[in-house]
């Protein structure tokens, strides 16, 4: 049954006794009616909070943001970080009507008449058009449409301020918000946070000045905006660990930290760890993905995707046999490492292994007119799905790799 009034607490009248005894008659039946302004901002009531509850959001990227996000790209240096982002801005400029996927997830498309923004102060013209055409490649993205959809800004000495004189377009930031007001933009990418923004990287007051500036270039663009930053040299696993302030981690909604697996200092593979989202919903917080993007046998950009940390807890040798039982066809070591992202001494131990339990045989085949060793499953995808529910753990499950 609805309390009727406030009931007294220590012998004293509720502080909130007043809204419920002493309400005009005019107010009884609707209490909010002269709240114009809270109950057009709020939701009152079960229907107003469960309808609201059933609206999923916009997302841009899958799960994963918003455009009204704040998105902190984060990790040590050449980890791929600007690779990740790369691989949505080409995605968000996607010039058909079908989205693509990054990292498994779908990326909406930016409305027809809309440009994406790279605002490049860490690598040069030439690296991040390299990177870029490379991401149109392994996307699948026709090259011109797609990058016709792009303005690059490189190494221009973009400043996050705007001019000394308020409402004067000035500075390249000003000229920059002055394209979102006219609605043509569809995401921004800023690299570096430190050669962007600048100031006190441990400031409370520099980042948090830092923070509203995105603010107001989220708000002036009607697009999220990626700021790709550095965590600290002790590692990137949680939101502590983005360098700096505090602020950095608490302003953003959206915080990916990005690692990599190396091999004599070449990147094999990075893993991407979803640390903050601020629109996800119990039980959907997704797994880590590591990924790669490197040459294929064909010479042409191929990624490749590992879906998640749990697909990493099965070991290698199955992992291996289940790709190409999916392929159906026969593969290089090459093209096997770029779709799982493992390294070349991680896939001769695993096919070293399959090929003694005859899961895989090997053969002779030439690629780009070279002879070369092919491999293939001796299963289809679903016998070995099969194989893996009934049978019970072996000791080579065990094997360290």
């Amino acid at each position: 049954m609805a309390r009727k009034s406030a009931e007294p607490t220590n012998g004293k009248p509720h502080p909130g006794a007043s809204l419920t005894l002493d309400v005009p008659e005019p107010l009884k039946a609707d209490p909010f009616a002269p709240l114009k302004r809270l109950r057009a901002a709020a939701m009152i009531g079960h229907v107003a909070i469960t309808a609201a509850a059933a609206e999923r959001p916009e997302y841009v990227w899958e799960g994963i943001f918003t455009a009204d996000h704040h998105v902190e790209l984060s990790g040590p240096s050449y980890s791929g970080k600007t690779t990740l982002a790369t691989l949505l801005a080409v995605a968000r400029a996607n010039p058909t009507d079908t989205p693509v996927n990054v990292l498994g997830r779908a990326v909406a498309p930016a409305a027809q008449g809309q440009f994406v923004i790279v605002v490049e102060e860490e690598n040069s013209k030439c690296s991040i058009a390299t990177n870029l055409m490379a991401a149109c490649a392994a996307l699948g993205l026709p090259e011109a449409e797609t990058l016709d959809r792009m303005i690059v800004v490189a190494r221009a000495g973009m400043k996050a301020a705007p001019g000394a004189r308020p409402g004067k377009v000035e500075s390249l930031w000003d000229e920059l918000h002055q394209l979102g007001q006219a609605g043509a933009v569809g995401l921004t990418v800023l690299d570096s946070r430190a050669r962007i923004f600048g100031g006190d990287p441990n400031s409370e007051r520099d980042q948090g000045d830092a923070a509203n500036q995105v603010t107001i270039l989220i708000r002036a663009t009607g697009a999220p905006v990626i700021v790709i930053s550095h965590t600290r040299k002790s590692g990137a696993e949680t939101i502590e660990d983005v360098a700096g302030s505090n602020q950095r981690g608490a302003a953003a909604d959206t915080v990916l930290l990005v690692t990599a697996e190396r091999d004599e200092g070449r990147i094999l593979s990075s893993r991407v760890v979803f640390a903050k989202l601020r629109d996800s919903f119990v039980g959907e917080h997704p797994e880590p993905v590591s990924f790669s993007i490197a040459k294929g046998d064909d010479g042409g950009w191929k990624l490749g995707v590992n879906a998640s940390a749990r697909a990493e807890d099965q070991p290698a040798h199955e992992r291996v046999v289940a790709m190409l039982a999916r392929v159906g066809k026969p593969c290089t070591k090459n093209e096997i490492a770029t779709a799982l992202g493992m390294n070349a001494r991680t896939i001769d131990t695993a096919l070293s292994v399959a090929k003694a339990e005859k899961q895989v045989r090997q053969t002779k085949g030439k690629r780009r007119g070279k002879a070369t060793d092919l491999f293939e499953a001796t299963l289809s995808a679903v016998d070995f799905s099969t194989l893996l529910a009934d049978r019970g753990p072996k000791e080579s499950d065990e094997l360290p790799y």
